[in-house]
């Protein structure tokens, strides 16, 4: 029987992805100045307005300025400047120096603060692990192939000679099937990128150049901007806001996402530590299976926490290659936020850094963070 899979990866260029950077730039810079800062910052986007909302508690010293100023940074780091708007023209794309800010910023709830500073969790809820044998990286193979895809169009859009932009959409399905020679097949692979109006021509050889790296598209059906131009990009065409693409931040269509966005948040928040800690032990719980010879193809973990407790239940389900269950591990353990801050480094000022890489690149270079330290 065959199935088939698809997944999809967006740029920092899309406006949602620029609302999840811009809100971890911001607390970046206050993290740098009080490492105990809490944050649950959520962003909109839309033309050079940029609305700030939501919750910080900081010893950071900040003005409206600082806001506008980090906001302006941010949107300029992932490359939306007059320069390259010189280059679609300002009626299709913003540039960072342009940029207006909305604070609309309060205190965290005293209610909340009351669990968490007993090293409580500051919200109940459900997260997700997963882990599988198809790439280096854990994920499902397509929607790696997407996120290789769609990176690469990204570097060349930022060079200034490129007719192409940085609001990219990148999509890849592909079939299984047990019994065939390959066993895995790309079926499709959909681009969406913007072109310089008029250069159409030029923009698609750009990408069919990229896509001469990934061998397996060869002789894949592609489809480069379906409606056959798209030139109007980033936020002047869409509005932007934190934590609209959770599916393409975590598993792709490979697993169940829970809790809410990582990105807006300190390591206090289950929304982030936890949903690390899932992937993290769906990873050494296939490595486990790996060192038994089990017939592992994928390892799934639940967790699930309560508001000012500590303790955190947890399942981890090991499945063969037919997608059957054949190992479980049931468990309830105390984990604190503080050890998790500890071990993932989130008192340090690497979350824009995560949201460009991706949210688990932290656990894949989790060994190399520990060599820079010694």
């Amino acid at each position: 029987m065959t199935t088939y899979k698809t997944s999809e990866w967006v740029s920092l260029g899309h406006p949602d992805k620029m609302a999840d950077y811009v809100s971890e730039y911001i607390l970046d810079r206050l993290i740098e100045k009080d490492p105990e800062t809490r944050c649950g910052l959520e962003v909109q986007i839309k033309k050079h307005q940029v609305c700030l909302a939501g919750e910080i508690t900081t010893n950071a010293e900040y003005t409206n300025y600082d806001l506008h100023e980090f906001a302006s940074e941010a949107i300029k780091e992932i490359g939306y400047t007059h320069k390259y708007q010189e280059k679609f023209g300002q009626v299709n794309t913003i540039a960072g120096e342009d940029v207006r800010v909305i604070d609309a910023i309060f205190h965290q709830s005293p209610d909340i603060a009351k669990g968490v500073d007993d090293n409580g969790w500051g919200d109940q809820g459900i997260f997700f692990g997963y882990y599988c044998n198809e790439t280096p990286e854990g994920q499902g193979y397509e929607y790696q192939l997407a996120k290789d895809i769609g990176k690469k169009i990204y570097e060349k859009a930022l060079s200034p000679k490129s007719v192409l932009g940085l609001d990219i959409k990148t999509q890849v399905t592909i079939s299984l099937e047990a019994n065939r020679d390959p066993e895995r097949l790309v079926e499709e692979v959909i681009i969406a990128v913007p072109m310089v109006e008029g250069k159409e021509k030029e923009g698609k050889k750009e990408v069919k150049e990229i896509l001469k790296q990934f061998p397996d598209t060869f002789h894949t059906h592609v489809i480069i901007n379906g409606t056959g131009q798209y030139t109007r990009h980033g936020p002047v065409a869409d509005a932007g806001t934190t934590g609209r693409k959770l599916v393409v931040d975590f598993y792709g269509g490979r697993s169940r996402i829970g809790g809410g966005s990582p990105w807006t948040k300190d390591g206090t928040k289950a929304d982030l530590s936890l949903n690390l800690l899932a992937y993290d032990l769906a990873k050494d719980y296939y490595q486990e299976m790996l060192e038994l010879e089990a017939p592992v193809h994928h390892t799934e973990v639940e967790l699930s926490c309560c508001i000012g407790r500590k303790e955190v239940l947890m399942q981890l389900t090991a499945f063969d290659k037919e997608g059957n269950p054949f190992h479980t591990v049931n468990d309830l353990k105390t984990i604190k936020h503080s050890e998790l801050i500890k071990r993932y480094h989130l008192d340090k000022p690497i979350y824009a850094q995560l949201c460009r890489e991706g949210l688990f690149s932290l656990i894949n270079s989790k060994d190399k963070i520990k060599e820079k330290k010694q």
